[in-house]
């Protein structure tokens, strides 16, 4: 496997970026495959970071026609958390705001199929727990910190059917998905990069939209905000991202 984190100034404002490389798949879930190195993900952020993560696996736990756990574990990076004497600590905020952030990721990330009388309209409620590998830096230490950062996500995904009306066989799907997620941090370590008075544990809202045809376009777009810690730098104000699906094979 071999990818290349390429330094991209994509500039839309001064506010914070954030990325996320959940993909969504179809409705019809595939319960007993194992994947590896199924996909990646490009994320343009809206004030000059980019991000690139890889899917290394996914994987079901349990009954294919019952109850199952599915598994996965991604790996990503950013640019150097160090970027300047304004931007300290600006990808490691990122990377706890994000729910597929860190430089290596593992968990669990389902869905709950819910009935609706409208045939090419989907519901989900979508769910995650995650524990992420992140970087940050004490500046007066002068030294890197690094932590687990755990992470509980609920929220609901729609997914309605797409398709390009001159290409009647580029067919796909358009999606939104919306959540909250917590995240539990070692309270020291987040005491001595942002500061005695804030709560290690983070909560943030997500809203993504995306859509997927066949054999063309996949786009992402996506707006986090963190809900508390906002007198932290550089966790206040909202934030954007378009996002770019790279495949593997």
């Amino acid at each position: 496997m071999k990818w290349i984190l390429l330094l991209f100034t994509f500039s839309m404002s001064n506010l914070s970026a954030f990325s996320d490389s959940t993909r969504v798949k179809s409705h019809r879930h595939s319960n007993s495959s194992v994947n590896i190195l199924d996909g990646g993900n490009i994320d343009f952020l809206s004030n000059g970071f980019l991000r690139s993560s890889t899917n290394i696996f996914k994987f079901n736990v349990g009954n294919p026609k019952g109850i199952y756990l599915p598994f996965y574990l991604l790996v990503g990076a950013n640019v150097d958390i160090k970027l300047d004497d304004n931007n300290i600590n600006a990808s490691t905020a990122f990377d706890m705001l994000n729910n597929m952030g860190g430089l290596i990721n593992f968990g669990i990330d389902g869905r709950v199929p819910v009935k609706t009388k409208y045939r090419h309209t989907k519901l989900d409620v979508v769910y995650q727990l995650a524990v992420k590998s992140i970087n940050g830096y004490v500046d007066e230490k002068n030294i890197d910190e690094r932590f687990l950062s755990k992470m509980f996500l609920v929220g609901f995904l729609i997914k309605s059917r797409a398709w390009n009306p001159d290409s009647p066989k580029q067919f796909g799907e358009f999606w939104i998905k919306n959540g909250i997620t917590l995240s539990g941090n070692p309270s020291e370590v987040v005491k001595d990069i942002w500061g005695n008075y804030t709560n290690p544990q983070f909560v943030s809202h997500i809203l993504e939209a995306g859509l997927l045809l066949r054999g063309g376009l996949n786009l992402k777009f996506g707006f986090y905000q963190f809900l508390n810690n906002k007198e932290v730098n550089f966790i206040d104000g909202a934030s954007f991202k378009i996002s770019a699906n790279v495949l593997l094979h």
